[in-house]
C-alpha cells in the first residue's frame, strides 16, 4: 500500500506540474497514471497519492512563479513584477491535495480496522 501511495505521489507531482505548463496535454500523462491507479491492488492508496502529488506539484510551480517574480539579487535588486492572480489555481491545488489526503486517511483507517 505504501509503495502505491508513494508512486502515486511521484506520478502526481509530474502530472500536476505538467498540467500547469501544458494544459490539456497533461491528460496524455494523466490517463495512463489513472489507469494504473484504478488497476492497482491498493486502488485507494494509488489514487490518493495521485491527487496529493498533483496538488503538491501545482503548489510548487505556483510558488516558484511567485519567487521568480520577486528579484532579490542581481543588478535589478528590488525590482518587482506584478504576477497574474493565481488564486483559483492555488485553491484547486489545495482541494486536490486535501481530497487526496482524506482518501489516504480513510484507507489507512480502514486497513487498521481490518487488522
Amino acid at each position: 500500500m505504501r509503495t502505491n501511495w508513494l508512486l502515486g505521489i511521484a506520478l502526481g507531482i509530474f502530472i500536476g506540474g505538467f498540467a500547469l505548463e501544458a494544459g490539456i496535454l497533461a491528460l496524455l500523462a494523466a490517463f495512463p497514471a489513472l489507469v494504473w491507479g484504478l488497476r492497482s491492488k491498493a486502488r485507494a492508496a494509488a489514487i490518493s497519492g495521485l491527487l496529493v502529488g498533483s496538488g503538491i506539484g501545482q503548489i510548487g510551480l505556483i510558488g516558484l512563479e511567485q519567487m521568480r517574480c520577486t528579484n532579490v539579487s542581481g543588478p535589478d535588486f528590488g525590482s518587482f513584477c506584478t504576477p497574474p492572480d493565481l488564486t483559483p489555481y492555488l485553491i484547486e491545488a489545495l482541494v486536490l491535495a486535501a481530497v487526496g489526503l482524506a482518501i489516504g486517511l480513510a484507507t489507512v483507517r480502514r486497513t487498521l480496522s481490518k487488522s
